[in-house]
């Protein structure tokens, strides 16, 4: 579904210590994706 998550798990694997903007990005993107839905 997201053509990014791939990055996103390797971002997650190389720096373990950033979790909290790994999960903004994620919640941006759901975010982002509903937007795209509703409208």
């Amino acid at each position: 579904m997201f053509p990014h998550s791939n990055d996103l798990l390797q971002l997650r694997y190389r720096s373990s210590g950033s979790h909290r903007e790994i999960g903004i990005a994620i919640m941006m993107m759901v975010i982002t994706v509903r937007g795209k839905e509703m409208v």
